[in-house]
């Protein structure tokens, strides 16, 4: 690099020529003015304050290029081509099975279409569909993603419950589709959520904007605010208002909560609500109904949660257990000392009936 004409040639053979014509004279003015550039005759070298200078404006026209080919033009396709897409964020246990291989999810990793995405209990992640789509995969859900073209992202719910986000305008449609249920839910602005659930039912709600439901033969405009309860072998019902609250009762146990090997715990619950009992999540019946036989240990508690398609959450929490007459140890034999003095716990039967019940209500904010 001898003088400004050798810098601007070196400019000039960039990868992007159109940027190098554009860049090449405002970099020379900004080193004139600073006193840098200066026009050199025969026999005489730069200095190599201009040739810091000069290489470190090629190092960073270069890396820019390079970003930008990375990344994109503005407004363009950010990812890798059509069939894939990148994980933006994962929290807990997160599984990719393709191609029989089964595989943690890592942030910043691209997926491809006919991928498996597994979420495990107390986990989440977020795919960047593409710039104007993102998908949430909330705690306990598999996803299958079917397509990934440049006019349509088609995934397949195949357990659990997701949350879709579209920017006003975007240029993408996004599908969910649940086989069980002959449902198919599209929006291309706002933001909707699905939630699968065993038995074949399903529950769409629209949060922003609008979507499409189909559902057989029939096309159901959604807009926002409003859901609609789905089941096999049923018409499709009238959309009703989404709720901020999900609901859940327990008929068992009676009383106070006592230890037991297999203790019946028995209730109702929301109809397309999914509900976990100590962790384990458990079928309801068409009427929302559920029976459950569960271990419980001295000093454990019992607790149910119910969970709607926005997310809305209701707890039920009964405990400590307190420990069964026949835990409680009886008279020592005559031919040996006696055991300290314990306090027994009176038996069930003589428990007051009064349960001792704790609700806590978690109401999503979006």
């Amino acid at each position: 690099m001898n003088s400004p004409e050798e810098l601007e040639r070196q400019l000039s053979e960039l990868p992007r020529p159109e940027l190098s014509r554009d860049l090449a004279p405002a970099i020379l003015d900004a080193l004139r003015r600073e006193g840098v550039a200066r026009p050199v005759g025969p026999g005489r070298r730069l200095s190599p304050r201009l040739a810091w200078a000069g290489g470190g404006l090629l190092a960073g026209l270069a890396l820019g290029v390079i970003l930008f080919f990375l990344l994109g033009a503005p407004g363009g396709d950010r990812h890798l081509g059509p069939g894939s897409c990148r994980v933006r964020q994962v929290s807990g246990e997160v599984h990719r099975v393709a191609a029989g291989q089964r595989s943690p999810v890592r942030m910043g990793e691209v997926l491809h279409a006919q991928d498996l995405v597994s979420v495990g209990d107390d986990s989440r992640a977020e795919l960047d569909l593409d710039p104007d789509a993102r998908v949430i995969l909330h705690a306990a859900t598999a996803v299958r993603l079917v397509r990934l073209e440049p006019a349509m992202r088609s995934l397949e719910l195949e357990l659990g419950r997701v949350s879709v986000e579209l920017l006003d305008g975007g240029r993408r449609a996004v599908q969910v589709t649940h086989r069980p249920s002959r449902t198919l839910v599209e929006g291309r602005q706002g933001a909707f959520d699905a939630l699968a659930l065993e038995g074949g039912r399903a529950v769409v709600a629209v949060r922003k904007g609008q979507a499409e439901v189909v559902a057989g033969e029939r096309r159901l405009p959604l807009q926002a605010g409003l859901q609609v309860r789905l089941a096999p072998g049923t018409e499709v019902p009238t959309p009703v208002p989404v709720r901020d609250t999900v609901e859940i009762s327990l008929r068992e146990p009676q009383g106070a909560l006592v230890a037991s090997a297999a203790l019946p715990v028995a209730g109702q619950a929301d109809t397309h609500a999914r509900v976990w009992l100590n962790g384990r999540p458990i079928a309801l019946d068409a009427q929302g109904r559920f029976a459950e036989r569960v271990r419980v240990k001295p000093g454990q508690h019992l607790e149910l949660v119910a969970e709607d398609v926005l997310g809305n959450r209701r707890s039920l929490s009964m405990g400590p257990a307190l420990a069964m007459a026949a835990d409680v140890p009886g008279p020592a034999p005559v031919d040996q000392p006696p055991e300290p003095a314990v306090r027994p716990h009176p038996p069930a039967e003589a428990l007051q009936p009064e349960r001792r019940v704790e609700i806590r209500d978690y109401k999503v904010q979006w």
